[in-house]
């Protein structure tokens, strides 16, 4: 509780807390900033996600700063895995993915990447997050669910996140705000605006998924769809 947690570096995952409850329970974190802290990419090592924040299992975020975090995988800010618990009343922003100059390297939920995980998001604002280094194929600039992640994202501000830095033939870069995969989520009362992707500047489903979205202000985000062959 309290805590300011910055510069911590990892080649894992998590380069500022690492919080595994899988094996049951769950782990509160509240009033924190969370910044400049980075997952990065080395020879022989496992993917580099969550570049402020890995989280698998169980946890609360609570009255949070995810700021200026860079992750090599997956979820600059966060990344949660198999997990459930609730991010409320927080700030994510600024936060990166992406290994600049990798052709065809990961980069998704450039703000939060959960991946079979059904949180609770709620009351916060999650914005200026990006994937903007070349050859990086993820999704998701502000959020990112994959798999069959079904979060409930409710009263957020979600705008300003982008999803841009592909070459032509780099398949992916879908969803500026919010990207599904498979899962059900549902969004409400959400603002999402001033979003940018190659396809689905505000929001991108996938073939499969099936959203729910309700009473929410999806406006001037913008979709720079460029063709992969030739």
């Amino acid at each position: 509780d309290g805590f300011t947690i910055t510069r911590g570096y990892t080649t894992v995952g998590g380069g500022g807390v690492y919080v595994d409850a899988s094996t049951g329970g769950s782990s509160t974190i509240q009033n924190c900033i969370i910044a400049y802290n980075s997952a990065r990419y080395s020879p022989g090592g496992s993917d580099p996600h969550g570049g402020g924040l890995f989280i698998r299992g169980g946890c609360d975020v609570l009255n949070c700063i995810v700021a200026y975090n860079v992750a090599e995988g997956n979820g600059g800010g966060i990344y949660w895995l198999n997990g459930f618990g609730s991010l409320q009343r927080s700030r994510i922003r600024d936060n990166e993915v992406g290994a600049e100059g990798e052709v065809g390297a990961e980069g998704g939920g450039a703000g939060i990447a959960l991946q079979e995980s059904n949180v609770l998001i709620a009351y916060s604002e999650i914005n200026d997050n990006s994937q903007a280094f070349l050859g990086a194929r993820g999704h998701g600039g502000g959020i990112a669910c994959y798999g069959s992640s079904s979060p409930f994202i409710v009263g957020c501000y979600i705008h300003h996140n982008e999803v841009l830095g592909g070459f032509r033939k780099i398949r992916g870069l879908m969803g500026g705000g919010i990207f599904v995969d498979s899962g059900h989520p549902i969004i409400w009362y959400c603002t999402i605006r001033e979003n940018f992707a190659r396809r689905g500047g505000g929001i991108a489903c996938a073939e499969g998924s099936s959203p729910i979205i309700a009473n929410c202000l999806i406006v001037s985000n913008a979709a720079l769809f460029i063709e992969y062959d030739g």
